[in-house]
């Protein structure tokens, strides 16, 4: 199969186990039961070692679980495929995709993972990467999901969702998408995922979901790093002007993988982005979106409505691991976020109201710019409510 214009991305050869699409072509698909690789989950086929097996493992672990299914938003993120056809500045997960780019999640273990973690009363999953529509037919892991009950969710750079026949596939069974969106048109965003076309795919993925007959709910993060810090507000502008797009996240580059390497070209301070947030703030209201500020210091934010880690839910990561001679070996599991990991707080920030939820600033962002400057510091008293449950 061909789409005009090149290869058909989500046909792209890779060997997945238990099934090999390409060789099986489309009698593979015909021939795939996603029931019976559900009934060998449950039999235990699949090397699996989730931390919260059952209310017997332990206080932490029953204390989580207990949250967990009194919490309607209880989360998992499953990362099915370490692969992705851009190769941003900033990315975090570029030693993974390394790591783990031949070994993608087979459809038994996507199958064991969403079966254990639904009968532990988690009711919403997230597939993030890599790129998780890079997946061969990935419509059918969607599929299986929803039919376990779950409400669906993807991190995505666009990529095939550009593509109409894979968007009607794919969409009936998504839920929520979380595009990145690097730039306003191409020139602002292709030199920052060092993937020409990279603008062009990702507005048609947007124009896709927007135009779903299924309403998909639609979110965009921008990572901000120096170099698109100047075009935030044509971003949010662009950003806003699709019908569906409910929230415009600005996230703050974690000084990790890319990132780390290029962290002395694109770290900015931060009162560079806050000098912008009131005008971003009032252009993405005018157009009845919400904007939300992630890893930022809280304290720097104008009100905990745009803080993003203070509406994220406890999620609990599911990804592939490394055994003890550094190759890939079975799952693992972890409990994120954790917003506190490579931070130091700052002395004026001890005795914060938002303290464990925080952590203060990157170490890599204090070694360059020293100390911040903070405008005033909530004492004393709890996380708003919106904060959910926290890791105890």
């Amino acid at each position: 199969m061909k789409r005009r214009g090149g290869p058909n991305l989500f046909l792209s050869p890779a060997a997945f186990g238990d099934w090999d699409i390409v060789r099986g072509g489309e009698k593979a698909a015909q021939a795939y039961d996603p029931w019976a690789i559900k009934e060998g989950a449950a039999r235990g086929d699949v090397d699996y070692d989730p931390i919260l097996k059952d209310l017997e493992t332990g206080p932490v672990a029953a204390s989580l679980l207990r949250k967990v299914r009194g919490n309607p938003f209880g989360h998992l993120m499953v990362y099915p495929f370490f692969r992705c056809p851009n190769r941003c500045v900033f990315c975090g997960e570029d030693q993974s995709m390394t790591e783990f780019a031949a070994h993608p999640l087979a459809m038994a273990e996507l199958a064991a993972v969403l079966l254990a973690k639904r009968r532990q009363g988690i009711r919403s999953v997230t597939f993030s990467g890599g790129e998780p529509t890079n997946y061969p037919r990935f419509w059918m892991v969607l599929d299986m999901a929803k039919r376990l009950g779950y409400h669906t969710e993807i991190f995505t750079c666009g990529a095939n969702l550009a593509d109409p026949e894979f968007a009607r596939r794919t969409l009936p069974f998504l839920d929520r998408a979380l595009v990145t969106v690097q730039g306003h048109d191409p020139a602002s965003q292709d030199p920052l995922t060092r993937r020409p076309g990279s603008f062009k795919r990702m507005d048609r993925a947007l124009r896709n979901l927007d135009s779903a007959p299924r309403k998909v709910e639609l979110r965009t993060n921008t990572v901000v790093v120096r170099r698109n810090l100047k075009d935030l507000p044509k971003i949010v502008d662009y950003v806003s002007g699709f019908r569906q797009v409910t929230q415009v996240w600005l996230s703050v580059a974690a000084p990790g993988g890319s990132m780390g390497r290029h962290w002395d070209e694109m770290a900015f301070r931060v009162e560079e982005l806050m000098e912008l947030v009131p005008e971003l703030h009032r252009r993405a209201r005018a157009k009845g979106k919400t904007l939300r500020l992630y890893n930022m210091l809280y304290c720097l934010v104008d009100s905990p409505d745009l803080v993003a880690e203070l509406s994220m839910p406890l999620t609990l990561l599911v990804t592939r691991k490394l055994g003890q001679g550094g190759g890939p070996d079975g799952l693992g599991e972890e409990i994120s976020p954790n917003p506190i990991t490579d931070k130091v707080l700052l002395t004026k920030c001890r005795g914060c109201a938002y303290e464990r939820k925080c952590g203060g600033v990157w170490k890599h962002y204090h070694e360059k710019f020293g100390d911040v400057w903070v405008p005033g510091i909530p004492r004393g008293g709890a996380l708003p409510a919106s904060a959910g449950p926290s890791v105890p």
